[in-house]
């Protein structure tokens, strides 16, 4: 014994109809839900993707800082005990400071350059006199102008 008759075996064709719409219409909502939903997803993996590529990038950023700082501190070190043996095979550079120092050891081929550290290394001199090429030192002159 059937209480009810299903819809389907029942002809009623406006209800028919309206029922096939409205299973069209859920479809076609259904679909637009999906490609919003795949959009939104998209997005939100772009953007998922972009905060941990951003994450990434500052930690090897911060790594790479911290490696270039390390191999800073180890040229500092090593330059400072360069300049500290230069110094120690040549007492008068202990007058002059670090950057003064490197300046006359990068420039030993030009007198004209070094003339500034002279007076700062040796007190009574005032300036040095050249030969005609600039390579040889040929008189030294003192502050009251003696030479």
């Amino acid at each position: 014994v059937q209480l009810r008759t299903p819809v389907s075996t029942v002809q009623y064709p406006k209800i028919n109809e309206w029922l096939t719409m409205l299973e069209k219409e859920m479809r076609v909502t259904l679909a637009s839900y999906l490609a919003d939903a795949v959009q939104d997803i998209k997005k939100f993996r772009d953007g998922d993707i972009t905060a941990k590529d951003y994450m990434e990038w500052k930690n090897h950023v911060q790594r790479s800082l911290e490696r270039l700082s390390d191999l800073l501190g180890k040229i500092q070190k090593a330059l400072g005990e360069y300049l500290e043996r230069e110094r120690t095979s040549f007492p008068r550079f202990y007058f002059v400071g670090d950057e003064d120092l490197l300046e006359i050891i990068g420039n030993s081929k030009n007198i004209q350059r070094l003339q500034k550290h002279f007076k700062k290394m040796f007190a009574g001199v005032a300036s040095i006199m050249l030969n005609e090429d600039n390579t040889i030192i040929t008189g030294i002159a003192s502050r009251e102008g003696e030479e």
